[in-house]
């Protein structure tokens, strides 16, 4: 992503969308100037509820001497967070739109489940994945449950018995 591209991004963060500051286009500068970085900074902490003194130690990866941080590596980081802020929305929207359309979304598997135990690249371990969750075993272990649950907990029986 551009320089510009990401200066952007912040803009848009920042609710800046046309780049005006009292009626003058301005060019964002989040990556030269404390002055522009530094609400963006406060707005994450405020976000997170942190204090800005923690939330600029956990943007920045390395801190120069004398606690001076570097503007660069503070402004890369923000922008990671941007995006992946912006992804875990996506995210939480799909999920959301799911649940409303009828499927359970309240125990979703993802390949760092598998590569937590074994030592495995991303194909490898959602073969695997797709392997397990769609196996007889747990297909029939899942039935089982919902049988269990709509007779003894539920009371409902199943549509085979009502006849």
């Amino acid at each position: 992503m551009t320089e510009l591209k990401q200066n952007e991004l912040i803009a848009e963060f920042m609710s800046m969308e046309d780049h005006q500051e009292m009626g003058e286009y301005v060019t964002p500068n989040y990556h030269k100037s404390w002055d522009w970085l530094m609400p963006v900074v406060e707005k994450i902490a405020d976000g997170k509820n942190w204090s800005l003194n923690y939330t600029l130690e956990w943007l920045s990866e390395t801190q120069y001497r004398d606690g001076l941080y570097d503007i660069e590596g503070i402004f890369q980081a923000v922008v990671e967070f941007i995006v992946k802020s912006h992804k875990n929305q996506r995210k939480e929207d799909c999920l959301k739109y799911l649940n409303v359309i009828g499927y359970a979304v309240g125990n979703l598997w993802h390949i760092d489940d598998v590569q937590q135990n074994y030592d495995c690249d991303i194909v490898v371990a959602k073969e695997m994945l797709n392997f397990a969750l769609e196996s007889d075993n747990v297909c029939e272990a899942v039935f089982e449950a919902i049988d269990y649950l709509a007779i003894n907990e539920y009371k409902i029986l199943p549509l085979t018995s009502k006849k």
